[in-house]
Parts: C-alpha cells; sequence; structure tokens
C-alpha cells in the first residue's frame, strides 16, 4: 500500500510541474505579444504626429545655410525641397539657445540663387540688440534681385511687422514738375525741405507730373553709429531716360507700436545731366554759379580778365571767419565775392549784376519788366523787406534758407541782380 501511495503523489507532482510550466509559457506569450501590439500602436501614432527638427541635426534636414549673424549667435537656414516647384518656401533661424523658428519666406528658386546677411542692431537704443536679415533672390545670371528686410526680436525669434518704404516715402516727398519755354522746372520737397532743378526741356519728350522714388531700394545696417536705414534713389522721367535727381533715406526705429520708419533725408545729385543752374548767370557759352570753386570752372576764362581784384584775411572781429580769405572780382556791371578757408582755392558767395551785359541763367537781365520775371520764375516770391509791388519792390528765387536771387525792381523794371550764399 505504501509503494502505491508513493507512486501517486509523484504522479501529482510531475502533473502540477506540467501546468505550471504551461501557466508561466502562456504568460510569457502574452507579455511579448502585448509589447508589440503597443510597440505598433505606438508607431501608428507617431506616424501622423509633427516631429520637431532636433537641434543637433537641423543641418541635415536643410539645403544649405544662408546666413549667420557676426558673432555666430544666430543662423539662418533654407529648407530644401519645401514647396511644390522643389524651391525653397521655409527657412530657419536658430539662436543661441538651441531655439529653432520656422519663417514662410518665399524664397523662388534654388537656395544658392539667395544672397542673405544677417547682423545685430538696436533699433530702438535699449542696448538689446534686434536681428535684420536682408535678403534678396539672384537670377541664373547671378545679378540681384529687390531686396527685402525682416526684422527678429532676438529674444523669443518672432518677427516684426514692417511698414511699407515705398508707402512712407510716397507720404513724405512732394514734388511739382513745371514745363516751361525750353526748360521744365521741378520742385521737390522732402519733409519740407525745398530742392529746386532746372532741366533742358530737351532731354524728355515725356517729363511726367510728379517725381518718384524707386520702387528698387536698398537697405543698410551700420555699425557707428548704429542704425538701419533703406534708401532709394528719386527719378524723374519714365523709361531709359529717367535722370536721377538725388537719393533719398530713412531710418528705422522700434516703438511700442513695432518698427516704423522715421527721419528722411535727401541727398540730392550736385550736377544732373542737362541741368541748369538755377543761381548762376550766363557767361562764355556756360554758366558761374553760386558754389562753384575757383579751380574747378575757370571763371577767368569765362568772364575774361576783371578790372578790379581785391584780397583780405578777416581777422578775430569776423567771429567763426576769423582766418577766412576773402577775393573780390570787379567787371563792368559784374561783381563776384570768393570765399577760401585755407587762402589756397575760392568758391563764389556772392554776386552782384548792375547792367544788361550779364543774364540769369534763365535768361533776366536788368531792364526786363516784372511780367517778364513772373514769367521765366513762376515761383519768385515777394522779398520780405517791407516793400510792395507795383513800384519798388524786390523778387526773391531761393532755395531753403541759404541761396537765394533777390531782383530788385525800380517803377516795376529791374534794376539789379543779387546772388546769395549765406554760409552757415
Amino acid at each position: 500500500m505504501r509503494k502505491n501511495k508513493s507512486k501517486s503523489q509523484l504522479n501529482r507532482s510531475g502533473w502540477l510541474i506540467s501546468l505550471v510550466l504551461v501557466v508561466v509559457i502562456l504568460v510569457g506569450a502574452g507579455i511579448w505579444l502585448g509589447f508589440q501590439i503597443e510597440l505598433t500602436s505606438s508607431d501608428e501614432s507617431m506616424q501622423g504626429a509633427v516631429k520637431p527638427s532636433p537641434t543637433s541635426t537641423i543641418e541635415e534636414s536643410v539645403k544649405q545655410k544662408l546666413a549667420e549673424t557676426a558673432d555666430g549667435r544666430l543662423k539662418l537656414y533654407a529648407e530644401e525641397g519645401s514647396d511644390s516647384n522643389g524651391g525653397n518656401s521655409f527657412v530657419f533661424i536658430e539662436g543661441e539657445n538651441g531655439k529653432i523658428q520656422t519663417f514662410d519666406w518665399k524664397l523662388n528658386g534654388e537656395a544658392n540663387h539667395v544672397n542673405a546677411s544677417m547682423h545685430l542692431s538696436d533699433l530702438n537704443q535699449d542696448d538689446v540688440d534686434e536681428l535684420v536679415v536682408i535678403r534678396k533672390n539672384l537670377n541664373s545670371s547671378g545679378s540681384t534681385g529687390q531686396e527685402e528686410l525682416h526684422v527678429i526680436n532676438t529674444k523669443d525669434l518672432t518677427e516684426y511687422k514692417l511698414p511699407s518704404a515705398a508707402e512712407y516715402m510716397k507720404q513724405n516727398i512732394k514734388s511739382q514738375i513745371t514745363p516751361l519755354d525750353g526748360y521744365v522746372w521741378i520742385k521737390l520737397t522732402v519733409n519740407e525741405q525745398l530742392y529746386e532743378k532746372i532741366m533742358d526741356a530737351k532731354l524728355m519728350a515725356n517729363w511726367g507730373q510728379n517725381v518718384a522714388a524707386n520702387d528698387s531700394v536698398t537697405y543698410t545696417v551700420q555699425a557707428q553709429p548704429d542704425r538701419t536705414y533703406v534708401t532709394a534713389e528719386v527719378m524723374v522721367g519714365a523709361g531709359e531716360k529717367q535722370i536721377k535727381l538725388g537719393t533719398v533715406e530713412a531710418n528705422y526705429g522700434l516703438s511700442a507700436q513695432g518698427v516704423v520708419l522715421q527721419a528722411i533725408h535727401f541727398n540730392v545729385e550736385p550736377e544732373v545731366e542737362g541741368e541748369i543752374p538755377l543761381h548762376a548767370i550766363q557767361a562764355g557759352g556756360d554758366y558761374v554759379s553760386l558754389r562753384d570753386w575757383d579751380n574747378e570752372k575757370d571763371i577767368a576764362e569765362l568772364l575774361g580778365k576783371p578790372i578790379g581784384e581785391t584780397h583780405e584775411q578777416l581777422g578775430p572781429d569776423a567771429g567763426t571767419f576769423n582766418g577766412m580769405h576773402v577775393k573780390t572780382l570787379t567787371y563792368d556791371g559784374l561783381e563776384l565775392t570768393l570765399y577760401s578757408p585755407k587762402g589756397d582755392r575760392y568758391y563764389v558767395v556772392n554776386m552782384r549784376v548792375t547792367n544788361d551785359r550779364y543774364a540769369t541763367s534763365l535768361g533776366i537781365r536788368v531792364g526786363d519788366v516784372a511780367e517778364r520775371v513772373e514769367e521765366v520764375y513762376p515761383y519768385v516770391e515777394i522779398a520780405l523787406d517791407g516793400r510792395t509791388p507795383p513800384r519798388n519792390f524786390t523778387y526773391a528765387v531761393g532755395e531753403g534758407d541759404y541761396i537765394t536771387l533777390f531782383i530788385d525792381l525800380k517803377d516795376g523794371i529791374v534794376n539789379e541782380l543779387y546772388f546769395e550764399y549765406l554760409i552757415d
């Protein structure tokens, strides 16, 4: 009996061991199957997610680094084939803390056809630099297209909205073009400062009615003094026969309202082809003008030998003009006064005409009547010397506050012409 009982116990033990092994196998299989199901589900869910580009691999996911700041803190990249045509539609800026910001700046063509630069500029003088990005597309021949400006907050890499430079210039540049007999009078007012040009009418058949700033602008970031500004050429006329009158520029600033444009300045072209100088006299087929230098304009050849000439060096009584050299040239009916800082070369500051031998650049002479003056100089004003028409008074043709032609009349007839350049 004891022998049979022991055999039965062994059979039961074997059965239990087998059962445990089966359970272990089934549990293991379940765990493995569950892990596979979870892994598969995780992969499927990740396929629909937008994965941010890791900072360490950004250069692998873009076609080209376009630019970086001089100190290397900020870098600009373009994404390869990010638009439907395979061009570069998106760009990235990587900050010094590894932050990456994407911008939807349209880049027509490939990244190597984009010229870009990055600058740090303190637009509001708060000792915190803004990031200024200047970029322009290049065509297949390598020539540049129109420039674009972007201003970025360096703290969070957000972009500021910019005012239109073209619209700002349009609002702050006023002009008037008046065709006259053989010439065209151009009046240009920039920030209430008046500029005038007299041009030969034969240069162009169609002058138009206004002066315009060119749509193709140039952006510049200057280090010392720190400023960011936009420039545009100011043109008159149309097509290939356009004439450049000067260059206008406006500074960018930063206020509570965002980026703003301010302080337009105009750099007038000192001499334009076909220009007739406004404050000048006719001389030998040419002109002698206020501010002409005698080493650049041969006054002796144009006017001949003077009948009188004096030289003087001013002393302490002249104040800020102490040490200035003064020369006076006298002709029949004409007297010129010239100044020189060092006595080596002189420029014209005054001209006085007292007879009809010398005419203004537009043809007015001593002896002409008042009506003739008004025809030739349509923008002439009455000088504020207390005298008024119609008998004895003076017309004034000015350029700002420093250059003026005074046309003095007696009994309605031109009695004297006086050209004056006031040195500030």
